[in-house]
Parts: C-alpha cells; structure tokens; sequence
C-alpha cells in the first residue's frame, strides 16, 4: 500500500514534466505547430492542457482510491488540486529562471489560474468516480453552464476580451 504523499508526488512530477513538454513543442520547437486548432477558436496550448489535466486527474484519481477505497469526493478534490499546485509550482518556477521578461504578475497568475481550474476538474472527476452518477453530473454541468450565462448578461464584463 502506497502512501497518499507518495502519489501526489509521483503525478506533480508527471504533470510537471508534462507542461514543460507542451511548452517546449509549442512555443521552442522547430515544429510549426498552429496557435489554433485550424478551423475552430480553440487555442492548441489549452486543448493539450486541458487533455493533460484531465488524463493526470482520472489516472490520479484512481491511484487514490485504490490506496483508500473509502475516501471522500472532497479529500480525492483536494488531493487533486495538491498536485496540480505542485506541478505549477515547478513549471512557473522554470518559467521564472529560463525566460528573461517572466515576472511575477505572470508566475502567480498562472498557478492561481491553472490551481483553481483543476480543482474544479477535479471535483466533477471525483464525483464521477465515487459515485458514477452520470446523470446527476450532467445535470450539474447544465445548471452550472446557466448560472455562468446568467452572470455573464447581468455582469457582461466577465465575459469581455482584454
């Protein structure tokens, strides 16, 4: 039986390693890769990302239940966000050595943003896992998605581009 600690390091590195092979072949390599997925407005940086958090989540996930069959949705979430502070930690400490412009408004803007992103992930993962309740997840999803309409006409600057 592994240790929890044991597990959120093993996919904070994996994760870390992640992000900074989506940043070198995205942004240093020679290939050509597009900025958009071409005939979407889909940014090619966050579909990988979101791909990478999702994947590391469930895998994660799972290695945590294993471990402790009767764990509860909300420790599986913070476990969870755990690794992905970890993990953003690392890759915007890189970020800060290796770029010269890099500054601070950037370095925690890019942990805050990508932590709560996952936890929220993380959450929707867990509860899918624990309880495999599809239809309620769904569900969850539909009311979230017309709360977040909502709050968008009434405060129409949330939604705006800066």
């Amino acid at each position: 039986m592994k240790p929890i600690y044991k597990i959120i390091i093993k996919y904070s590195l994996i994760t870390f390693v992640a992000f900074l092979a989506n940043w070198y072949i995205l942004f240093e390599s020679p290939l050509n890769i597009p900025e958009f997925i071409p005939f979407t407005p889909v940014k090619t940086n966050g579909a990988i990302l979101c791909a990478i958090c999702i994947t590391v989540l469930i895998i994660a996930q799972k290695s945590l239940i294993k471990v402790q069959q009767d764990i509860s949705i909300i420790l599986l979430m913070l476990y969870s966000t755990c690794i992905f502070f970890i993990a953003e930690c690392l890759f915007h400490g890189v970020m800060l050595i290796m770029i010269i412009d890099y500054n601070l408004h950037e370095f925690l803007s890019g942990i805050i943003a990508i932590t709560l992103f996952n936890a929220a992930l993380s959450f929707f993962v867990a509860f899918q896992l624990k309880t495999k309740r599809t239809g309620q997840l769904i569900l969850l999803f539909v009311i979230l998605s017309i709360l977040f309409n909502v709050l968008a006409y009434f405060f129409p600057n949330l939604k705006a581009n800066n």
